[in-house]
């Protein structure tokens, strides 16, 4: 079955990743040798680790829902948020959902979705200014 195997190469790479990843056992600050492993983008720690056909994976955990794009994004945040237990729960429920659409994304994007809340509940949105505490 072709989700089965999926299934067990997706748990392979959850297990490499969590012996790869350099913030294992957080928290707490990574050894000065994981912090240089993790001073690139999230991308870069993909392609330098080997890890680069998870790409799809991050593109629909990480970007598609609007937390990032890979290439953009420190490798810190994207480990932090890409644990090895979302990678395995979210292949379980892709693999559960085959015959429903697994990903809902917005044609216009956010921030399309955005100006039109604020147009539709005529919010006064103050941008580019200075927050002081009184």
């Amino acid at each position: 079955e072709i989700f089965g195997k999926q299934s067990s190469y997706i748990s392979s790479v959850v297990e490499k990743i969590k012996k790869k990843s350099p913030i294992r056992g957080f928290p707490g600050r990574p050894s000065p040798e994981n912090m240089k492993r993790l001073d690139c983008t999230f991308f870069e720690f993909l392609q330098n680790e080997n890890l680069l056909p998870l790409v799809p994976y991050f593109v629909y955990s990480q970007s598609v829902q609007g937390y990032g794009i890979l290439d953009k994004i420190p490798a810190f945040y994207g480990l932090f948020w890409n644990t090895p237990e979302l990678m395995r729960t979210t292949s379980e429920l892709l693999r559960l959902a085959t015959d429903k659409p697994n990903v809902i994304v917005l044609t216009k994007g956010y921030q399309s979705l955005w100006e039109q809340i604020i147009e539709k509940h005529k919010l006064n949105i103050i941008y580019n200014c200075n927050i002081t505490k009184s």
